[in-house]
């Protein structure tokens, strides 16, 4: 190539870190399905890739990915897609690929791709990768202590892309916006009131309100969602918001009791 030993350029390297990455990608062998399978479950890649799942329902050990250059701001390749060949959510992150697991968020599709979209959002913030990975298993654990049986929003719900939690003041809090039509109220006797313009309701629900879980905050806030898309008013839609947080102070009560 005429290149001097030690002055190859950074961008002709990672080119070729990027093809031996599609080739090593290339020969994993792809899981087989259902039906080749004999209806079983089907066998894990003998050679995972990056943080991939070791097999259904345990969390794998991260390995550990290339170091990023100190100031290069690290790049989040979209938003986490579900992967077929592992059955999970998948998301990039400096093309090194992330996975959570249905199993790993209560079974979950939903949760883990909620899991997903938050670890991406702190690498986009800047955090490094082990402050992601210990955040994202603070998450799975808040998953798991949520348990399988809490009520959700319906998977078909708008919910779940409009209650999702972002920082503010130093909090993970969920903020939505929901338009309620109101009564005009009229004034004498016997006059009935008719319907007026919308109504434009904010709404919040905090992680340090629903037990310090960012999940259930986020669950707390769908719920609520789902009871304005009834007709609740927001004073109902308030008290059964405390209602949500007190089962959440409940249980975790409880648990604290049990591991004493």
């Amino acid at each position: 190539m005429g290149t001097r030993r030690g002055h190859l350029p950074a961008s002709v390297l990672h080119a070729q870190l990027c093809e031996y990455q599609q080739f090593r990608q290339g020969r994993r062998p792809r899981a087989p399905s259902d039906a080749s399978a004999g209806g079983g479950a089907a066998a894990e890649p003998a050679e995972p890739l990056q943080d991939s799942p070791a097999s259904a329902g345990a969390r794998a050990a991260p390995r550990a990915p290339r170091a990023r250059p100190p100031g290069r701001p690290v790049r989040v390749a979209g938003a986490p897609q579900f992967d077929e060949d592992y059955r999970s959510m998948r998301f990039e992150v400096g093309g090194v690929p992330y996975w959570v697991t249905k199993e790993q968020a209560s079974g979950s599709l939903m949760l883990a791709e909620r899991v997903a979209s938050l670890c991406a959002a702190r690498f986009r913030e800047g955090a490094r990768q082990e402050e992601v990975e210990a955040f994202r298993e603070e998450l799975l654990g808040q998953c798991s202590r949520m348990g399988r049986d809490a009520p959700d929003a319906p998977y078909e719900s708008d919910a779940w892309p409009i209650c999702q939690a972002s920082c503010s003041g130093g909090e993970m809090v969920v903020n939505f916006r929901f338009a309620a039509r109101r009564v005009r109220r009229q004034r004498g006797k016997g006059r009935r009131g008719g319907l007026a313009g919308p109504d434009l309701v904010h709404f919040r629900t905090s992680a340090g309100a629903a037990g310090g879980s960012v999940i259930q905050a986020e669950r707390v806030a769908r719920l609520c969602y789902e009871k304005f898309k009834e007709g609740a008013s927001r004073e109902d839609v308030r008290a059964y918001r405390a209602h949500l947080y007190r089962q959440i102070e409940d249980a975790g009560a409880k648990r604290k009791q049990g591991s004493g």
